[in-house]
């Protein structure tokens, strides 16, 4: 695999985050755009709700079988121009079909397929790239800044997308979120010179990608942060399936406290992502990622035994929230870059894809084992109990911890 030629200067870089934070805010837009859209002009209910979130997810389960070959197949920065592009184009597309009236339930549900697809894609294609975009001992830098940055979209981006909605309606918000989408393209596009592509594999697709498991097999501190991370996001899918409701119908919270408690934790998140690279360089990615997720084990028992008094309560879950948030960067700031470390280069899309799937696909299955906690106990038990889930894979982690190399620069 043939490195990116880097335009070197802070400038260039300076205009890579900027693309990147613009396409983190302006999906921000579309999570809301869309649904709203789906709700209130078409007037769609739960049922075809969960349709329309089922679509987004779907191309993911193919993730290890397309998205991380072709990652390893072809070059990196024209995937993300590509890919970038094509979500220009859909969710453009969406304000002449509306002005034409020809927007069902079918068309959003195949906008979230496209999108969906294009998000595996990309979101594989850039933890490949970026290893050949930032030097090694900047690439905690770059992770936790990309860290960061969502966090602050996600911050402020829904208050944004909710008074653009407000104003103008969701299909502006659609539009806002594909314009994002060309300027990442040209963001990339411009901050990074020409690469050469790699040389086409004469093997097999099964061979191919049975080296890419064959990979992932062999590199044991990878395969011990994928499955760290597939429990932890088990047990947390089962705590976002029913905190909402907690929150809401056990603590009496007002929506607007809910918002400020989750703000809280954002926050966090954004301030531990922009000194990730001094956190690395002081303690180690070895203490960084199993600190990491310690740390973001301790919100849902705070949750869970939040007291009964609303403001007490939001105090104790604004403060855990920020805890555990700041944890989680540190936590997946670090994973990233030991992977990025680790794999090699040429197998690392296929690595990825498969551990997205590992991790992504744990969400649901602990969603649905919530939901089902909380009808044969409590709501307030069910998140006790993913308290327990995310501390036992934050444990079995710590006991495995000498397998992971301290530093990107050291072996042990």
């Amino acid at each position: 695999m043939t490195r990116a030629a880097v335009r070197k200067g802070p400038g260039r870089q300076r205009l890579f985050w900027f693309g990147r934070g613009v396409s983190f805010f302006g999906s921000e837009f579309s999570v809301m755009g869309i649904p709203l859209y789906c709700v209130v002009v078409l007037g769609a209910g739960p049922a075809e709700m969960g349709l329309l979130v089922a679509c987004a997810g779907l191309p993911a389960l193919l993730g290890p079988f397309v998205a991380g070959p072709a990652v390893d197949l072809f070059d990196r920065r024209r995937l993300l121009v590509v890919t970038d592009l094509v979500r220009f184009a859909a969710l453009v597309s969406i304000l002449p079909l509306h002005l034409a009236g020809l927007v069902n339930l079918q068309v959003l549900l195949g906008l979230q397929v496209v999108l969906g697809a294009a998000a595996t894609l990309y979101d594989t294609a850039l933890f490949a790239f970026l290893p050949s975009y930032f030097p090694k001992d900047q690439l905690a830098m770059a992770n936790g800044r990309s860290s960061a940055l969502h966090s602050a979209a996600q911050l402020a981006g829904p208050s944004l997308a909710g008074t653009l909605v407000q104003a103008v309606g969701s299909v502006a918000a659609i539009v806002v979120d594909g314009v994002s989408f060309l300027v990442s393209a040209l963001t990339i596009g411009r901050s990074t010179a020409e690469v050469t592509s790699p040389p086409r594999s004469s093997r097999g697709y099964r061979a191919f990608l049975a080296d890419g498991f064959k990979a992932l097999r062999d590199t044991p501190p990878v395969l011990l942060l994928g499955f760290s991370s597939c429990l932890f996001n088990l047990s947390a899918g089962a705590s976002q399936a029913v905190i909402v409701y907690y929150a809401i119908k056990v603590l009496g919270f007002p929506a607007l406290l809910l918002g400020l408690a989750t703000s809280a934790g954002l926050a966090g998140g954004f301030v531990t992502g922009l000194f990730a690279q001094r956190l690395s360089n002081f303690f180690g990615l070895r203490t960084m990622v199993c600190g990491g997720i310690l740390l973001a084990s301790v919100a849902e028992f705070a949750i869970a035994a939040a007291p009964s008094d609303r403001w007490t309560a939001f105090t104790v879950i604004a403060l855990a929230q920020s805890v555990a948030t700041s944890g989680a960067v540190a936590y997946m700031t670090a994973n990233a870059t030991l992977r990025q470390h680790l794999v090699p280069e040429h197998v690392r899309g296929r690595v990825f894809a498969t551990l997205r799937l590992l991790t992504k696909g744990a969400v649901p299955l602990g969603a649905a084992a919530g939901g089902l906690l909380a009808v044969a106990m409590s709501p307030r038990l069910a998140i006790a109990a993913a308290g327990i889930g995310q501390l036992v894979a934050a444990l079995w982690l710590l006991s495995r911890r000498r397998i992971l190399p301290r530093r990107i620069d050291s072996d042990g």
